[in-house]
């Protein structure tokens, strides 16, 4: 009797230390949560940037576009609203050549991806843990608590934003990575790691700011972290943005002015997105 009253709590402590049990919970239940959004229609940001964009009307065809121009790129519009979301277009090119304008497709679509970025939240934060000797379920905890957590709902319900989900997703993958990387330290692993960062990018400019992760992790995870040893960690980094900065205002200055802007609700939508 006694042995097993004492084997109860080891299943259990086996149960919540396995890593595989958060990342199987994670993307589950955070497509169970979302699942609602499916029936949901489009909402007026999602019109401008699926019914109304030429370059995604094209189907396949568009997709050079997406990553040649910018999203408002047939309207005639102020600098500050001109946005670069090359990876966003092109899923919408695909999209629309196989399913058209249906709104279902698109909210399922926006599910799944966020699954997998729960997931990827999940690896990326237990192995983190991991190498900081922190508790796995502890990781576990936090990432789902991230999966569920109801501040995101306005980005998986809302088909455009969608982009959000892409720089999460790749965000999320390029940490893990970098985490590896620096257990590996090989150039196979650095291309890895940059390749999923650049993509973290071409979802959304703002996923710049993740540079600031990258010394961060390097601080933390190292046994003997110098400043110059971090600052290299992270030069191939700060290159690769500049790089796409580069390409992005190459793409902002040669912008095609096209069509006027539709009166009323059209403007709003555009100044405010």
């Amino acid at each position: 009797m006694s042995n097993q009253k004492n084997n109860n709590p080891i299943i259990t402590d086996s149960i919540w230390k396995n890593p595989f049990l958060y990342y199987l919970l994670c993307p589950i239940i955070a497509f169970i949560i979302f699942s609602g959004t499916i029936s949901h229609d489009q909402a007026l940001d999602d019109d401008l940037y699926i019914n109304k964009n030429p370059a995604v009307q094209k189907g396949l065809k568009g997709i050079k576009t997406a990553w040649t121009d910018e999203v408002y790129h047939w309207l005639n519009l102020p600098d500050n609203n001109q946005f670069f979301r090359p990876l966003l277009i092109t899923s919408f090119c695909l999209e629309y050549d196989f399913f058209k304008s249906k709104p279902t497709v698109g909210h399922i679509v926006n599910i799944l991806l966020y699954s997998i970025s729960c997931f990827l939240v999940a690896l990326f934060l237990i192995a983190f843990f991991k190498k900081m000797q922190l508790p796995v379920w502890l990781a576990g905890i936090i990432a789902f608590l991230y999966a569920v957590h109801p501040v995101h709902t306005e980005v998986v319900s809302n088909i455009k934003s969608r982009d959000e989900i892409f720089a999460l997703l790749f965000g999320a993958w390029s940490f893990y990575l970098f985490i590896k990387h620096l257990e590996h330290k090989t150039i196979k692993s650095l291309i890895a790691v940059l390749f999923a960062f650049l993509f973290s990018l071409f979802g959304k400019e703002s996923a710049i700011t993740f540079l600031a992760v990258f010394p961060m992790l390097y601080w933390l995870t190292s046994t003997k972290p110098t400043i110059v040893n971090t600052i290299k960690s992270i030069a191939p980094f700060i290159i690769l943005s500049i790089l796409f900065l580069a390409y992005r205002h190459s793409i902002m200055s040669g912008t095609k002015s096209g069509l006027p802007l539709e009166a009323g609700t059209t403007q709003n939508t555009v100044t405010s997105a």
